[in-house]
């Protein structure tokens, strides 16, 4: 890659920590913990969809183990959360083998994942409702006028429960 390439990609790398922090800022704000969770594990999850990046570790006696990259940080995150954490946050790199790579699409990428104990599936999807409108402020000094729009039109659409509405509707 040469340096002019990395020049232009610097204004997306500014927004990019932009919207990092108002991420961490946002999950901070309402008392949740960042954990950072392994990203090399001894054990690839058991999604059986997702192929793991598998590498083999050697100690300092030179004995191998088969390692893995993980695809998720969800079961770390679950097992914390098992542990007594109640309210927590990670942004982490994630690594998936067999998948597409282009423009779009990479092996390995950032993915951002919460958990709370005891709530339950509509204070989440409120939770993720107010994430992005946080982030849209955040991002943006003044959000756009045709999200509010698209937003007045889903809370007056009597369908608006059925997700194939709602697709609909938002596209």
């Amino acid at each position: 890659m040469d340096f002019e390439r990395l020049r232009k990609r610097k204004s997306m790398a500014e927004k990019r920590t932009r919207i990092v922090q108002a991420i961490r800022d946002f999950f901070v704000r309402r008392g949740f913990l960042e954990v950072e969770t392994p990203l090399l594990v001894p054990f690839a999850g058991q999604e059986p969809h997702l192929a793991p990046f598998r590498t083999v570790l050697l100690n300092e006696k030179g004995k191998s183990f088969l390692a893995h990259l993980i695809t998720s940080p969800e079961y770390a995150c679950k097992k914390l959360l098992a542990a007594g954490y109640e309210k927590i946050f990670t942004i982490a790199k994630c690594f998936r083998n067999g998948e597409p790579w282009d423009a779009l699409h990479h092996p390995e990428f950032t993915m951002i994942e919460w958990y709370r104990a005891h709530a339950d599936y509509r204070e989440i999807m409120k939770e993720s409702e107010a994430l992005f409108c946080s982030l849209a402020k955040s991002v943006r000094e003044q959000p756009r006028a045709e999200s509010q729009f698209v937003k007045s039109k889903i809370r007056k659409n009597p369908d608006a429960q059925n997700p194939k509405t709602q697709q609909t509707i938002i596209s």
